[in-house]
């Protein structure tokens, strides 16, 4: 973590090149950075999905534009007369 709060740093990994590979503690850094920022998408993730479901949840009737293609199959369209 950064001690100044006001000068924030972005840490990103390392990165094998052809010519080289990663040094045992480049690979070490990059798992460590991977567990710490996991649980913060994982966290994001679940947050997006639930903006979805919840306008499913809440209006049933009318799913959202992303669900329209699943919601009009064959099988629960009436018949035409002809």
């Amino acid at each position: 973590m950064d001690p100044d709060p006001g000068d924030a740093v972005i840490i990103t990994g390392y990165k094998a090149i052809r010519t080289s590979k990663l040094t045992p503690a480049q690979r070490h850094a990059n798992q460590a950075l991977s567990a710490a920022r996991a649980p913060v998408e994982h966290s994001f993730s679940d947050l997006k999905n639930w903006r979805i479901l919840i306008r499913v949840r809440l209006n049933p009737g009318k799913p959202p534009s992303c669900c329209a293609p699943c919601s009009s199959s064959p099988a629960t369209t009436p018949p035409v007369d002809r």
